[in-house]
């Protein structure tokens, strides 16, 4: 049974600030000329910003001393803001039965007093402690009444969370289409109001979803895409999550080893918040693997960590999984006695979290919700009037008796009407308002799509102009067929335009015998950045070779440095952009070359090895210490093949693990096809990193430049 992460949303907030900052917040709290109130939100937001999330024991200390200053204060609404952080820091402790003890004392004080914005958050966070257990019929009971209250109240980021846990509690029940018409509900709220991180959950939700259908593509790019988010906001809890669920997708698909990866990874991140649910998930899927491999001894000691850990938090769904894996190694090697005592467990753990009286449950809530919605709202809304009214119907029943009954209730019957009829009018009214002042932002926010998509097309108009230009500049292919016979470019930019360019220029020596120029260059950046420079420092070896009359590559070298960097210094500010380049005078039976951070490799045909001509560690461009270029003079044969290619091939990221390519794997590639045709090289050459990179964006310029002699 493997193990993935469906996240719920809880009414937390993850929140970082500078030590100075939290200093000047306790100074605040106690600070005693301060109104109450005032101060009470200080430390409030002393203990959230600093301690509950990464520090749940300080967090718990501080929550007492915040709700003895609401006792001593005799403010209710502060109290049951105070137990809500207590049972807050005790949910990050795994302390389940005390977080509840706390919830449901604020949950007593908030209804009491009738405050809404602390009552809904409250039965939020008990339904997560209750779905964590396998008690579906409460958690989904809580969720419901959270969402009338944030329905009633107008907090969308409130009603998309109760949509998302209300989801999950579908997907535990195998009822896919429902669960995703909730996690949809809630992603277009979130989308709605900007909260990327939500988004994030629901992401990883939905990849959970499509892994179980066994769309495994889908379900990664939706894991991937969740966890990048939450990388970027440094929310480790969600970190841990991403990196299981796609851990398990790999496992899925019998891709053992990038699974093993992913769940260490998890467990790693998990450590570090001490989240006990993540690490036993992690562990329960490595004992999965195991068994698959036949490490039952491995087996057996991952689950009874994950079985343990579980037992510690009261994560029932995690004791179920963990049970069957034991349950199935033990089975396997043969100790058919603790075989028969987890299968009990798991049975026990099942039939408790998929028992007919959850699922009943849940549908009676369904069909219930609409009747409640409407219920409470009126309730929320007129509970003080219907106090005075009842009070003072009892005080008319006794002042006229059974005689007055009729006329009484007539009474009451014609303010109600009246009421009701006044209040019908007040929403029509305020929905006609609403509906123009929609119309109007939807027209405007029309208008500013119109704006950026035209926007849009003129830059991207732009840039695929500037491409011609650029192209105009690299040599043609009926140019290099002319110079050079048996050779191959391969030449891929990231983006429309390019950093990278590779280079020939025909010569003719002192003695007039004809000789080629050729090179590949790797300038500053990529894209339009790089592109700007790659025409400087084309024209600049332009100018080396056709003005200057240089053919040596060393010499070549200097003067292009020379020009770049005169170039540069035009500008008020210090640019210190250039390129790498590797650049070869091929002759009858020698070559020439230099190199600036770029080598030449030269496959020989004699003995199918392939030979390492080492650069000058220094680029074109502004550099501390420059020293001349240095030209070596190498002697070569019929045959024999050179390569001068840019760092993108071997810096790309792919494979199963997510790593670079690396040179030694490019020399490995080159040896293999060394002695095909040169098309066919390049085919393969092209092949291979388009398989290496998989799904992993390109990240820079790709060129190599082959010739054989």
């Amino acid at each position: 049974m493997r193990s993935v992460f469906l996240l719920l949303l809880v009414f937390f907030r993850f929140c970082c600030f500078a030590e100075s900052k939290a200093d000047s917040l306790y100074f605040l709290w106690q600070d005693d000329t301060q109104h109450d109130t005032i101060r009470f939100k200080y430390m409030k937001k002393f203990i959230w910003d600093n301690y509950l999330f990464s520090n749940p024991d300080t967090a718990c200390v501080l929550g007492y001393e915040q709700l003895a200053y609401a006792v001593k204060r005799k403010n209710i609404s502060m109290q049951s803001d105070a137990y809500n952080t207590i049972g807050i820091s005790w949910y990050f402790r795994s302390e389940f039965d005390s977080a509840l003890v706390y919830y449901n004392r604020g949950l007593d004080l908030a209804k009491s007093s009738g405050q809404l914005k602390s009552i809904s958050p409250l039965l939020n966070n008990i339904g997560t402690i209750e779905q964590t257990r396998g008690n579906y019929n409460v958690a989904i009971d809580h969720y419901r009444q959270s969402l009338r209250i944030e329905e009633y109240t107008g907090n969308k980021l409130g009603q998309a969370n109760c949509l998302n846990n209300i989801g999950i509690i579908y997907y535990r029940q195998q009822d896919y289409p429902r669960a995703k018409e909730y996690y949809l509900k809630a992603g277009a709220l979130y989308k709605e109001i900007g909260k990327d991180a939500n988004q994030a959950v629901v992401l990883n939700n939905l990849g959970v979803m499509e892994n179980d259908q066994k769309n495994y593509k889908e379900a990664l790019k939706y894991n991937q895409e969740s966890y990048k988010i939450r990388k970027k906001n440094n929310d480790l809890f969600g970190m841990a999550a991403s990196l299981n669920n796609m851990g398990t997708c790999f496992m899925d698909q019998g891709q053992h080893d990038s699974a093993l990866f992913y769940f260490f990874e998890t467990i790693k991140v998990a450590e570090k918040t001490e989240d006990l649910t993540a690490i036993s998930a992690a562990y329960n899927n490595i004992s999965n693997i195991y068994v698959e491999q036949k490490r039952y001894e491995d087996a057996i000691r991952s689950a009874n960590l994950a079985y343990d850990l579980a037992r510690k938090i009261g994560a029932i769904g995690e004791i179920k999984n963990s049970a069957l894996s034991l349950y199935n190694a033990y089975s396997i090697k043969g100790d058919y006695k603790k075989a028969f005592e987890m299968h009990v467990v798991f049975t026990n753990v099942k039939d408790s979290i998929s028992s007919e009286e959850n699922k009943d449950e849940i549908i009676r809530q369904e069909y219930k919700s609409e009747y409640e919605k409407i219920a409470i709202a009126d309730s929320l809304q007129s509970i003080e009037e219907k106090k005075l009214q009842a009070a003072a119907l009892e005080t008319e029943r006794e002042k006229n008796a059974k005689r007055q009954q009729f006329s009484a209730f007539l009474i009451i019957g014609l303010i109600a009407v009246l009421i009701f009829a006044f209040i019908i009018y007040k929403r029509l009214r305020i929905t006609k308002e609403q509906n123009v002042i929609i119309e109007q932002q939807k027209y405007k926010v029309s208008s500013a799509y119109d704006q950026l998509e035209e926007k849009n097309k003129e830059i991207l108009d732009s840039i695929t102009y500037a491409k011609r230009i650029q192209s105009a500049i690299l040599p043609s292919q009926k140019l290099i067929a002319e110079n050079l016979k048996d050779s191959f470019v391969l030449y891929q930019p990231k983006d429309i335009v390019a950093g990278d360019f590779y280079w020939i220029e025909p010569i003719v020596d002192t003695h007039g015998r004809k000789q080629v120029l050729f090179a590949a260059a790797d300038c500053t950046g990529h894209g339009v950045p790089g592109a700007l420079v790659s025409v400087i420092c084309n024209n600049a070896l332009n100018r080396a070779v056709r003005e200057c009359g240089l053919i040596i590559p060393g010499e070549i070298l200097n003067k292009t440095r020379e020009i770049v960097i005169q170039e540069f210094e035009k500008s008020d500010e210090e640019v210190k952009d250039g390129m790498d380049i590797s650049l070869v005078c091929l002759a009858e039976n020698k070559i020439l070359w230099a190199g600036a951070n770029n080598p030449l490799w030269i496959w020989r045909s004699n003995t199918k090895s392939l030979e390492e001509i080492k650069p000058d560690k220094q680029p074109i461009g502004k550099y501390a210490g420059n020293n001349a270029f240095t030209t070596h003079e190498i002697a070569v044969n019929n045959g024999d093949i050179l390569y001068v290619f840019t760092d993108g091939f071997q810096d790309q990221f792919g494979g199963e693990r997510g790593k670079k390519f690396k040179a030694s794997s490019l020399k490995e590639l080159i040896l293999s096809v060394a002695q095909l045709p040169m098309k066919t090289q390049k085919d393969e050459l092209k092949k291979s990193i388009e398989v290496w990179r998989g799904n992993i964006e390109q990240i820079d310029d790709i060129c190599v430049f082959g010739v054989k002699v």
